[in-house]
């Protein structure tokens, strides 16, 4: 009988369950400079300032409970079209298909009124993935808009 090292299956190391694996190869995507397909969407940084003139935003939300599920994406998408889709979403990956959700990326409110917490959630993990322009427009729509304590 073969005895075989943890990590492996039928005697193949199984990639990504060594130490270090996933610091290692974010490493060398950030290297390789992944940022360059994701790209500030203008058209959103536009809808959002429109909302925040007209007031049409929630201060206080968790942005895990209150973001759209699929189904309402999916619904939101056949009613009003990708291009309005689009404009709730500060980013876009230029290497993902037209018309498909993947192509958006950090979604800012859900479909009826931004979120707060949607920006905050949205500047956090554009600077965990060194898209820069993305969460420097994140953090400046969110200092647009009123804090939870503010009247």
């Amino acid at each position: 009988m073969v005895r075989l090292k943890k990590k492996q299956i039928f005697g193949v190391r199984l990639r990504g369950f060594e130490r270090g694996y996933a610091d290692k190869h974010r490493v060398r995507q950030k290297g390789r400079g992944t940022s360059i397909a994701i790209r500030l969407n203008q058209e959103a940084e536009e809808h959002a300032q429109n909302f925040i003139r007209e007031r049409q935003f929630e201060r206080e939300s968790h942005w895990s409970e209150a973001q759209p599920s699929a189904e309402e994406e999916n619904n939101f998408i056949d009613e009003n079209g990708w291009e309005a889709f689009a404009k709730w979403h500060v980013a876009y990956d230029t290497e993902a298909s037209a018309e498909t959700k993947s192509r958006y990326k950090f979604s800012i409110g859900d479909f009826r009124k931004l979120h707060r917490s949607a920006f905050i959630a949205a500047k956090q993990r554009a600077g965990s993935e060194d898209y820069n322009e993305v969460q420097s427009a994140a953090y400046k729509l969110l200092e647009k808009l009123p804090g939870e304590n503010d009247k």
